[in-house]
């Protein structure tokens, strides 16, 4: 079987999975468009971090659990 290409609307592959995957055509759709989503996904979270930042040094807090998780996505993309 011919494998699955999902593309940017450029042309640039951003996955490749078989037809024969376990993870079914839907799961893969879904995996695809979340890569194809990524770039602008961290770059929201990089700009959400930033503006924490600032507001925190002008003595505002925030929930831990929110700033840590937004903190920790993005070293987990950028693979710290």
């Amino acid at each position: 079987d011919e494998p699955y290409l999902f593309c940017t609307s450029v042309g640039d592959v951003i996955a490749e999975a078989s037809a024969g995957s376990t993870a079914g055509v839907f799961q893969l759709h879904a995996n695809a468009r979340l890569i194809a989503a990524a770039p602008e996904l961290l770059e929201a979270l990089t700009f959400v971090a930033k503006w924490f930042a600032m507001r925190e040094d002008k003595g505002e807090t925030f929930p831990s659990q929110l700033t840590n998780s937004v903190r920790a996505a993005i070293s987990k993309a950028e693979g710290r």
